[in-house]
């Protein structure tokens, strides 16, 4: 019994060493997250610039944009408010974090009010010392059951593609998808 309880000490002590530095790096990548909305809402450009890595990437439903249009949309939008709620951070390899949150946020983009709750993520990497964002993705929030009406719409428009054709010949009916026959 007793040869078993060193190996269990060690075991716990390296189990809360792993849980104090996942709880180390959800504060550190959620201050860093928060101070890119922060830099936003004062119109710190230069505090948001510093934080993107040279190869980042936004994904919306427009499309995805690279720095530069990142950086240009960015100077389009008055942010009045914001809240991220919801949050988990994930580290899938060394000096690789994935924020996952909500972010309810109101302002106005180009001159058109906006307002509402977004599903938002943020890749950082970690390089010489320094977290970079190197990919944001959002997608507004839809009500409950929204996603199941879109889902029946999608179902329904696909089962109006379809045609069928009597053959001739052996009068098996052929599928026409989208222009192509298939049997």
């Amino acid at each position: 019994m007793k040869k078993y309880i060193l190996p269990v000490i060690i075991l716990c002590m390296i189990t809360s060493v792993g849980f104090a530095q996942s709880a180390q790096l959800e504060e550190e990548i959620t201050k860093k997250e928060k101070a890119m909305y922060e830099a936003i809402q004062s119109g710190d450009m230069e505090t948001f610039e510093r934080n993107l890595s040279d190869e980042f990437v936004s994904i919306y439903s427009a499309g995805m944009v690279n720095k530069d249009e990142e950086i240009e949309n960015i100077n389009n939008l008055t942010m009045n408010s914001f809240e991220l709620s919801n949050i988990r951070v994930m580290s899938p390899a060394e000096n690789v974090a994935i924020i996952m949150y909500e972010v309810a946020s109101d302002g106005e983009y180009m001159g058109d009010p906006f307002s509402g709750t977004f599903y938002s993520s943020s890749t950082w990497v970690k390089n010489d010392g320094d977290w970079k964002a190197i990919m944001h993705t959002e997608t507004r929030a839809e009500p409950v059951g929204a996603r199941a009406e879109a889902m029946d719409d999608y179902e329904d428009e696909e089962e109006s593609d379809v045609e069928y054709e009597e053959d001739d010949e052996n009068g098996s009916e052929e599928e026409e998808v989208d222009g192509d026959k298939v049997h």
